[in-house]
Formats: C-alpha cells, structure tokens, sequence
C-alpha cells in the first residue's frame, strides 16, 4: 500500500515538474519573438530613414517594397521579412505601411503590421529652405518666420 502511494506522489510531481518546463519553454519562445520583432522594428525605422524616394522608388527595399529576409542578430534561429507600402499615397510622408514577417523553429511565423515614419530630416531640404538661403545670403529673418 505504501509503495503505491508513494509511486502516485512520484507520477503527479513528474507531471507538475514536466508542465512547469513546458510553460517555461512557451515563454522563453515568447519572449524571443518579442526580442526579433523590436529587432524588425527598428530596422525597419533604420531603412525609412536612410530611404530617399525618387523617380521610379516610392517604398524602400525593390519595386515591390520587399526587403531581403534578414538572419536576427539575437537569436540565429529566428529570421524575419520586411514589406513596405505607402499608408497613403498622395502623402508620401504620411509614413509607409509595413509587414513584419518572423520566422522560426519548425517553419512557425508570426506576422504583425506596423506603422513607420521618418524621424530624420535629410540634408538637402536644409539646403533647399528660404530660411537657410537668407542666411547664406546673410539677410534676416523676420521675426523667426520663413517669408516666401
């Protein structure tokens, strides 16, 4: 009697300990992903910036605003895509619709959308400012307003 009692106690604190791995395991892969798509993100930040539309090139990456799939930095199992769009295309700076495609493990992915805009100023519009021309002139600048 004893000893079945005692293998029922071993049976159910396996089983409590094989869950508690398991739900550590789920989190940690959670916790990955999170890590990849903050990766995704701002590289995806890094590529608006650096991206200068001209004739023909309206998204960053190819034609079709695709950019090639990338290896993650942090964790070498996980790679991730990266699609643009314009969010509208009449305002090119209202920022560019992007996919964000994760992929990992046993061909598992996780998609999410985000929204991404320039937070930097390229140089030429500096050089292209009434302001910056009336100071290259050495004119004023009336009460701090750019006159045209």
């Amino acid at each position: 009697m004893a000893t079945s009692l005692m293998a029922v106690g071993s049976v159910s604190i396996l089983i409590v300990l094989a869950s508690a791995a398991g739900y550590a395991n789920e989190r940690q892969g959670r916790q990955r992903l999170t890590q990849v798509l903050d990766e995704a993100r701002n590289d995806a930040r890094a590529s608006v910036n650096v991206f200068r539309p001209r004739e023909g090139r309206k998204v960053p990456g190819d034609e079709e605003g695709q950019l090639d799939e990338k290896v993650s930095a942090l964790f070498p199992g996980y790679r991730y895509e990266l699609a643009f769009a314009l969010v509208d295309t009449s305002v090119p700076e209202s920022g560019y619709d992007v996919l964000v495609t994760v992929r990992y493990g046993d061909e598992q992915s996780h998609q999410e959308r985000v929204i991404v805009g320039s937070d930097t100023v390229p140089d030429e519009e500096f050089e292209r400012s009434l302001t910056y021309e009336q100071e290259r002139k050495g004119g004023s600048n009336e009460g701090g307003r750019e006159t045209r």
